[in-house]
């Protein structure tokens, strides 16, 4: 079963080595107002995972976040 994405609050997630990611940066996407970029880095495996959240709480994080392009797949 694929982890869970995370959410806008969600400060760690699962990476698919199975070890524990960290949010490492947040940022604002210039082309996307309503939405910040959330990386999480895991320490055992050194992997990163980007996810372009919505700052919107009514809006359910599983449609509006997405993995980008390049991240390893988490599953």
């Amino acid at each position: 079963m694929a982890p869970k994405i995370p959410t806008r609050t969600d400060a760690v997630c699962e990476c698919a080595c199975g070890g524990t990611m960290t949010i490492a940066t947040v940022a604002p996407i210039p082309d996307k107002a309503d939405h910040m970029r959330h990386v999480y880095h895991c320490n055992d495996c050194d992997a990163d995972a980007t996810f372009d959240v919505a700052k919107k709480a009514t809006e359910l994080a599983k449609d509006s976040a997405k993995q980008t392009a390049g991240d390893a797949p988490l599953t």
